[in-house]
């Protein structure tokens, strides 16, 4: 198959920035250091999922208590929705059932997931300033943004559009984020697929809203760096990325963009365009861009999806610790 329009675009955010891509956790490259902490994702989440299946103590399985305890006594998350998941009950509701389940305050982000990122970036600014921002702080604690697919975008675009809310901020987990821009967007767009693709992502996926598009297409994630001063360094991000295996809710996709540019991806992101440079990231096998929302199917992943965002906290957190 012939490459398509997205061909020169794709993984632009990382050599746009320069980022230095390394598995030494110690050695500094400078700002853009990238650091890929994959080799701890799969030990760490088999870990969690161990302990819940056996409802044993997290040292039975390896893990800390206290890292457990000082999560929930430090931070809020906020969740923040994916593009149209208004559309699909049950989305993040396991991510909510683990947060009760283990005494870390959570909440949903009220943004319109059918809204632009202009709208929702400036939404979110809204909810950290004069909402959950005031009430964390009064608590001691600090906001995580715990992101999927485009709240990826929004919550990344966000910290860049609207620096104040960086003081309310703990951190972000980019979960899936096509913070880069989405291949299958751009060529969506372009007109450059089948009739069939463009029929299932328009109308099975983005439920025929097609702004959607524009805002996932390089041209669009690109002018929005060039507007808007690259602060994300500054905040401690982690960025999850991933591939499919096997069978998959996002066959169809996923085999057209791995035919066509001969790129790992979930089927809807390509993982080169989900990693945020000077921040740490994990690449995993097997989940495709379905899995982090629900913790059954169209999740075919084998691992619940609130195991996988107290992973990537677990592992976030940690680092954290390590670095200072």
């Amino acid at each position: 198959m012939k490459d398509g329009p997205s061909a020169p675009h794709i993984g632009w955010l990382l050599k746009d920035k320069q980022a230095v891509i390394t598995e030494d956790l110690y050695r500094d490259y400078g700002p853009m250091t990238t650091r890929n902490v994959s080799k701890l994702f799969f030990p760490n989440i088999n870990a969690i999922r161990e302990k819940f299946k056996k409802n044993v103590a997290w040292e039975q399985v390896g893990l800390s208590t206290q890292i457990i305890k000082e999560l929930g006594q430090k931070y809020h998350l906020l969740l923040v929705p994916g593009l149209l998941t208004k559309f699909y009950p049950m989305y993040l509701d396991g991510m909510e059932t683990v947060c009760k389940e283990i005494g870390i305050s959570c909440s949903r982000a009220a943004i319109d997931t059918t809204g632009s990122v202009e709208s929702n970036t400036k939404t979110l600014r809204d909810i950290v300033v004069n909402d959950i921002g005031p009430k964390a702080r009064r608590e001691n604690k600090k906001i995580v943004f715990v992101a999927h697919s485009k709240g990826g975008t929004d919550s990344s675009d966000c910290i860049m559009r609207y620096p104040e809310i960086i003081p309310f901020l703990g951190g972000s987990l980019n979960i899936q984020g096509p913070v880069g821009g989405a291949a299958m967007a751009t060529d969506v767009e372009s007109g450059n697929v089948t009739q069939e693709i463009v029929d299932f992502v328009v109308d099975k996926i983005l439920h025929g809203n097609k702004q959607a598009i524009k805002d996932l297409a390089y041209s669009y994630r690109q002018d929005s760096y060039k507007k808007y001063q690259y602060n994300l360094h500054e905040v401690p991000i982690m960025s999850f990325v991933s591939y499919t295996k096997g069978f998959s809710a996002m066959f169809l996709l996923d085999e057209y963009t791995s035919l066509r540019y001969h790129q790992l991806g979930d089927g809807l992101v390509l993982d080169v365009d989900g990693i945020l440079p000077g921040q740490y990231f994990i690449q995993a096998a097997g989940f495709d861009h379905a899995s982090p929302g629900f913790s059954f199917f169209p999740n075919v992943s084998g691992y619940h999806n609130g195991h996988l965002m107290l992973s990537l906290l677990y592992l976030w957190y940690t680092l954290q610790i390590l670095k200072h």
